[in-house]
């Protein structure tokens, strides 16, 4: 949509002249983190959300996703191919695409997120550095019904390593659920590791539980169902089966860290590994260990020395 155009204004580069990364405080809170202004293949740009809009209606509060190299990575899956005549009722979040379920967030139990006025998940605090990235706390815990507190860390070091840390406390054991939507099907490992290359771009990644139960990851696939499945002049939903990855665990406290590593297609890497307390990953940019205790998130590159160190 073109607001205004000024034929008088010369073209301007936005190197140097815009930030890497911006936060927004109202409506939808959006965020986001790139390496660069390379408007064609930015080699990462992390990018989310810990508001809620009013139109838009999505239980997306505390969305992440992920490009690399122009192409898209974790991502947002958008609407389905049609609207449905029900979509705008109670029944919207029977559509995946609108659930908590179509999004890269934290589920409890199958219930939805709370949807009144003050809803919404706000920024504890934020961070950025155009040498080293951007840095996001959120607590999330208004959108959860039953006192739950959820609070989610997103770290992202330049060039392309994002660490997401969640961080979930309840007044009971209950089922908790995260679920990262990939751009391609990829089988995780028993420890939680996979990696899938799209285009130009490498994705490897790791998703675990700190402590707890070991839960592990598996690979899922959405699908629309009876009598949900219909647009609004009754043709049949396109059913485009969108591969998730699903960690989940039954407890009352826990916490999910997942670690992305965003490279070229071109480069090695050895994958997301455990050792000695750190988890640590071999890649085109250098050797990036990251360390996770109770107060502190430590995600270091030892080649370069670009380094976060956030309390919790």
């Amino acid at each position: 949509q073109l607001v205004w155009y000024d034929a008088s204004l010369r073209p301007q580069s936005p190197v140097d002249a815009w930030p890497l990364a911006k936060t927004y405080t109202g409506h939808g809170a959006c965020f986001s983190s790139r390496t660069d202004w390379n408007q064609q293949e930015t080699a990462c740009a992390v990018y989310g959300k810990a508001g809620r809009e009013e139109n838009h209606e999505h239980n997306d509060a505390g969305q992440v996703c992920l490009d690399g190299y122009g192409e898209r990575l974790i991502v947002d899956l958008g609407s389905p191919s049609g609207y449905p005549e029900d979509f705008f009722t109670k029944n919207r979040w029977k559509y995946y695409n609108a659930s908590v379920s179509g999004h890269n967030v934290i589920q409890i139990g199958d219930a939805e997120f709370l949807t009144s006025d003050d809803a919404r998940g706000r920024f504890l605090k934020t961070a950025a550095d155009k040498t080293r990235g951007a840095v996001w706390q959120m607590d999330l815990s208004a959108v959860y019904a039953n006192k739950a507190s959820v609070h989610r860390t997103v770290v992202h070091l330049l060039p392309g390593i994002v660490v997401v840390l969640d961080d979930i406390s309840l007044t009971k054991p209950e089922l908790v659920q995260l679920r990262w939507h990939v751009a391609e099907s990829c089988q995780p490992s028993p420890a939680g590791a996979f990696g899938f290359t799209s285009g130009k771009a490498r994705l490897d990644g790791l998703v675990n539980e700190i402590g707890g139960e070991k839960s592990q990851l598996s690979l899922e696939k959405h699908a629309y169902h009876a009598p949900f499945n219909k647009d609004r002049i009754n043709y049949p939903l396109e059913q485009r089966h969108e591969p998730f990855l699903k960690l989940q665990t039954s407890a009352q406290k826990c916490r999910f860290l997942s670690f992305f590593a965003v490279q070229s297609a071109a480069g090695d890497s050895s994958g997301w590994i455990f050792l000695e307390n750190a988890w640590e990953i071999d890649t085109e940019f250098g050797q990036v260990v990251v360390e996770v205790s109770e107060k502190k998130i430590q995600v270091l590159n030892r080649d370069n020395g670009r380094e976060w160190q956030v309390k919790l």
